[in-house]
């Protein structure tokens, strides 16, 4: 008959306990700052405190206890929330990174750079398919910035055969070419 009357005892502390929920709400308030979050803090708070009230060492009673594990609850939640924000925080950092790399990027980029890329490649492949003797003449002249004089002398043939041959060369080219040279001269 004892046992059923400590427990009786303990049920009407408890009840007692929680009809002071909304001082402990209140007390939660001042830290967590959502009122759904601080409701189950709380009623959380009550759950663990009645799974274990026979377990628990109630010295400063019910009140002193649920008061310790609200504000364990309530400590959980802002860890998690300090936790949550530093991700958050360290993706949003992450985001801006990338969006700076991107207009650095952007801002870099030379659109003529794929066209000066496929023209130099469409002129050297046009230029490989001159004739040889033309194609050798107009490297001498291009590359090797000789004049027909220079290149005739080094060839032993007259400068009107050297202008022939990069005469010929440049109509082919130019034949070849045009789409992508407009006025440009090769």
């Amino acid at each position: 008959m004892a046992s059923n009357r400590a427990v009786g005892k303990e049920t009407t502390n408890f009840l007692e306990l929680f009809e002071k929920r909304k001082q402990f709400e209140r007390f939660a308030s001042l830290y967590v700052h959502d009122s759904e979050t601080v409701r189950d803090i709380v009623m959380d708070s009550y759950h663990y405190v009645w799974e274990r009230h026979e377990e628990l060492d109630m010295g400063a009673g019910f009140e002193a206890y649920m008061y310790q594990t609200v504000k364990n609850r309530c400590l959980d939640q802002l860890r998690r929330q300090l936790v949550r924000r530093s991700a958050e925080s360290q993706i949003q950092d992450d985001a801006e990174w990338q969006l700076q790399m991107d207009i650095a990027t952007l801002q870099a980029f030379e659109p003529t750079w794929l066209f000066d890329n496929e023209l130099a490649e469409r002129i050297r492949t046009a230029i490989e398919g001159l004739p040889e003797r033309s194609r050798h003449f107009f490297k001498m002249s291009r590359d090797n910035k000789m004049t027909y004089a220079e290149i005739a002398r080094a060839q032993s043939v007259s400068v009107k055969t050297v202008e022939f041959h990069i005469s010929k060369a440049l109509r082919q080219l130019r034949t070849e070419l045009g789409d992508l040279l407009g006025s440009a001269s090769v």
